[in-house]
């Protein structure tokens, strides 16, 4: 079970950093700002906000884990990034 959990936790922080990292390339793409276009306000307020939201809700979860479950303590190896 806890294996399990933390295969997951590391998992979803990895897709989450991947597609952090499209929007932020794609916004670098769009650089510089001549003329405005809906679909890169889209990708950078839209998907921009969406993934700040998805990190926060990960980030509580993975410390309500840390605070509840004391054999879910190596989650602080997951939050503390590269080593």
């Amino acid at each position: 079970m806890r294996s399990r959990i933390v295969s997951l936790l590391a998992l979803a922080g990895v897709l989450l950093t991947v597609l952090s990292a499209i929007v932020i390339f794609q916004g670098a793409t769009d650089e510089p700002y001549f003329r405005f276009d809906a679909k890169d306000a889209l990708v950078q307020v839209g998907a921009g906000s969406s993934l700040l939201t998805l990190w926060a809700v990960y980030v509580a979860y993975c410390l309500y884990l840390i605070a509840t479950q004391r054999r879910l303590r190596c989650l602080v190896f997951v939050l503390s990034g590269p080593h």
